[in-house]
């Protein structure tokens, strides 16, 4: 039996996309927590505190909210439609 090459898009895939990208102390970084503000609408105080108290709740949350809203913007992008909110990328 071949061995499968690719994953289906799904829940799991978009958050352990999003866990990937903000692993490494990337969840402190100012450029990330305006992004978590932005797109998962949780106070960039809320992030900071889970460094002191443990609390792994409010990262859970932004995953799944920035999954959720990924998930949105690549049904969209399959459909044909462009991604009003999202900045293009600038290339330097």
């Amino acid at each position: 039996m071949p061995k499968q090459r690719f994953r289906r898009f799904d829940h799991q895939l978009y958050c352990e996309a999003v866990q990937e990208a903000f692993k490494n102390g990337k969840w402190y970084r100012n450029d990330v927590l305006s992004f978590i503000e932005k797109y998962a609408g949780i106070p960039r105080a809320e992030i900071r505190i889970t460094y002191l108290t443990g609390d792994a709740g409010p990262k859970i949350e932004a995953v799944e909210s920035i999954a959720l809203y990924l998930e949105d913007v690549v049904d969209g992008i399959l459909r044909g439609e462009e991604p009003e909110d999202m900045v293009p990328v600038k290339v330097r």
